[in-house]
């Protein structure tokens, strides 16, 4: 499956589009284990009042770990996105950030460890550099095999726990769920770094993290597709 078709229906969702609600059917079957596409099938049969949305709202509430948000999601409004452009964020310039030479390539060389110990790349400095030169490696997912995505999944957790820039989020983020932190530490420091793009109104860029969320903790996926939701409406009114 090719995580670039996946975002591209998501980011034209329209509920009432029957070919649409079949696509995401088909992504539910061949990826049974994948509950975003179910939940935006689901979704599209509530909105169209078909018989069989009961059927499929209980198959999906088994997979689901807090049905609470399940049904919120399920009764909030969506509208149809209207078709637009999907572009490159830009890239803002910031003082005080540490400056990174892109042209020596030492990512492209990770057999030397001691190299990317050296890096001070933060989560946000990666999306940047990613969004310019490994957008469609990273859409790339192969299954049983280690992907390029995989690659520079791995690269940002160590990124994480040697960064000294990064410091606890104040749990008082507006409009946010919170987490439990004692639980998933490896996943909480990542989705922590999200909203702080996202209280720093870094909203395409914090998008980009919460879609790389979502293909690293698919069990997960339906909160992350909420606050992906949430980010787009801060968009409209920002």
């Amino acid at each position: 499956m090719e995580a670039e078709n996946l975002f591209n229906l998501i980011d034209q969702y329209d509920p009432l589009d029957k070919n649409t609600a079949l696509e995401f059917l088909s992504l539910s079957e061949k990826y049974p284990y994948f509950q975003l596409p179910m939940f935006y099938h689901t979704k599209s049969l509530k909105e169209q009042g078909s018989d069989n949305y009961k059927l499929y709202l209980n198959k999906l509430a088994l997979k689901t770990m807090d049905r609470g948000i399940l049904k919120n999601l399920m009764e909030a409004p969506i509208k149809a996105h209207s078709p637009f452009e999907i572009k490159k964020p830009i890239i803002e310039k910031e003082s005080n950030k540490i400056q990174v030479d892109l042209d020596n390539k030492v990512l492209v060389d990770n057999s030397n460890n001691k190299e990317i110990d050296k890096l001070k790349l933060s989560f946000i400095d990666w999306i940047e550099f990613t969004d310019d030169n490994n957008t469609k490696d990273e859409l790339e997912i192969v299954e049983d095999k280690k992907s390029p995505l995989q690659d520079k999944l791995s690269i940002i957790d160590k990124f994480i726990e040697n960064d000294p820039k990064i410091s606890p989020i104040d749990k008082s983020v507006n409009s946010f769920d919170e987490i439990e932190f004692d639980d998933y530490s490896d996943e909480l420091m990542t989705e922590t770094l999200a909203k702080v793009l996202v209280k720093q109104k870094k909203y395409k860029k914090a998008i980009r993290a919460y879609k790389i969320l979502c293909l690293k903790y698919p069990e997960k996926n339906v909160l992350f597709a909420s606050q992906i939701e949430k980010i787009k409406n801060l968009q409209l009114q920002y």
